[in-house]
């Protein structure tokens, strides 16, 4: 009996070892292909890039407090997120702006919910495409939700987003253009998959490089898009518009009030997609009106040769290259304007 007892125990005693093997193997080959998986494609051009998300803005949301009279925060959808280049801006300034723009979306929501913040002291930099400041829509994108989770967001949502970051920036295949669904897609097409031409970066800047991509085609869609959005439109009469100024102005002195300053920025457009605007929206009867009912400063494109030179391969965003020298240009504008100190001013 007490023979099979001490079998019966060496066995287990064996079988636990032979488990323990069987675990370390197991995990060495997950790391050996994961490893492998992973310079595969940073091979083929893949860089790190985060997915854009209403957490890691809620997190730049948040650094706005914190930076008080310091913080520049910037405002707007996809255009000044791509053509404001925050590297140029901070070499330029000393100071770091908080990219809190949101593509799609209407920045009204935004410049609100900081106007009503009075923790806000600091600049505002504001950018305006005409559809959005003359159309009568309450369609917001996704301003409002963002908000609202910003808002609710609890402390275990937070060290999520951080850890998320964490792995996002040191893993390319956790790119959604990775995913198994995403690969056999472009497999099914006969081609692998390409590095995105607009990667998304941790502090929300979202650097374009349009020579890695089909110009043509995305110029195409961009056009076709805006024509979609002319044939919706929904112009504002002259009195909702005014009322809508008055509005604005109103978030305008509320930051202000408390030694804050906004500026609001008309970011270049060019080719159909500019014609396309202008039918619409005619700057004239928006943007210009906007600018003589308003406290804050304005800055227009087409005023500034050094704004106006750049032409968007797409139409409507500036390739990152051109968003470099019109980050530079931008900062002398508004340095001439008492709106910021640069370097040389500060005597860095």
């Amino acid at each position: 009996m007490n023979e099979l007892l001490s079998t019966s125990n060496s066995d287990e005693r064996m079988s636990l070892k032979d488990w323990g093997r069987v675990w370390l193997l197991g995990i060495s080959v997950a790391v050996f292909l994961l490893s492998g998986w992973e310079i595969f494609w940073r091979i083929r051009g893949f860089e790190p890039a985060v997915q854009d998300d209403w957490s890691i803005w809620a997190k730049i949301r948040r650094q706005a407090i914190y930076k008080g009279d310091d913080a520049i925060m910037v405002v707007g959808a996809s255009r000044i997120q791509a053509g404001l280049h925050p590297d140029i801006f901070e070499k330029s300034t000393g100071n770091r702006p908080l990219i809190l723009a949101i593509d799609g979306s209407n920045p009204i929501p935004v410049l609100e919910h900081l106007a009503e913040d009075k923790r806000i002291t600091g600049k505002v930099i504001c950018s305006f495409i005409p559809m959005f400041l003359g159309e009568d829509s309450e369609d917001f994108g996704r301003s409002h939700q963002w908000i609202r989770q910003y808002q609710e967001q609890r402390w275990s949502s937070r060290i999520e987003t951080q850890l998320s970051l964490w792995l996002q920036q040191a893993l390319v295949f956790r790119h959604t253009g990775l995913l198994p669904d995403k690969i056999l897609e472009n497999i099914r097409e006969g081609q692998w998959p390409k590095p995105p031409y607009a990667p998304m970066r941790p502090d929300r800047y979202r650097p374009m490089d349009f020579t890695k991509t089909d110009v043509d085609r995305i110029r195409r869609g961009r056009i076709e898009r805006e024509k979609e959005f002319q044939e919706k439109a929904q112009p504002l009469s002259q009195q909702r518009f005014m009322e809508k100024v008055a509005r604005i102005d109103n978030m305008v002195k509320k930051i202000e009030d408390r030694g804050g300053r906004v500026v609001f920025i008309r970011f270049p457009s060019t080719g159909v997609v500019r014609e396309l605007e202008s039918k619409s929206w005619p700057r004239q009867k928006y943007w210009d009106v906007l600018a003589a009912n308003t406290q804050a400063k304005t800055i227009h494109f087409e005023d500034y040769p050094t704004l106006s030179q750049f032409e968007c391969p797409d139409g409507s965003h500036l390739d990152v290259r051109d968003a470099e020298a019109f980050t530079r240009a931008l900062v002398e504008i508004l340095k001439d304007q008492g709106v910021i100190l640069t370097v040389t001013d500060l005597g860095v």
